[in-house]
């Protein structure tokens, strides 16, 4: 659902962050959102609202890309979006636990080729050690 908060920018409001096509997958997914539900609820932004936290919306972003690519297509925003998130410090402890949960949630094989394509296309270099870009999939 598009919501006008901004006159030049979309803003695009969930209720649910995101869902899986796949009913195991989806059950997963919202397992690990409602989890993350209160980390996120308490993230301020100290200008009065919050905002995901980086390993939280590298779950989003990621299986909102998927939901797109088997409907409407990936959009340059979409990649550009991501890009910019991976440029975030991300630890090796969330790098860790974003593998287990893109595994659990059936994203893994997804995401190794989306960084093929932010490392090739876009030139990412930071935070490619995360997985190791598949560019077959990609």
């Amino acid at each position: 659902m598009q919501y006008p908060v901004f006159d030049d920018v979309e803003v695009e409001v969930h209720y649910y962050p995101s869902y899986s096509y796949n009913k195991w997958h989806n059950h997963r997914l919202l397992q690990y959102f409602k989890e993350e539900s209160e980390n996120q609820f308490n993230n301020s932004t100290g200008q009065g609202f919050n905002a995901p936290t980086v390993p939280f919306n590298l779950v989003f972003q990621l299986s909102h890309m998927m939901r797109h690519f088997f409907t409407q297509g990936i959009g340059l925003r979409h990649a550009i979006d991501y890009y910019y998130l991976l440029q975030q410090d991300i630890t090796d402890e969330q790098k860790t636990e974003l593998i287990n949960v893109l595994k659990r949630c059936g994203m893994y094989k997804f995401y190794r080729a989306i960084m093929w394509i932010e490392a090739s296309v876009l030139g990412l270099n930071k935070n490619l050690d995360i997985v190791h870009p598949h560019e077959r999939a990609g």
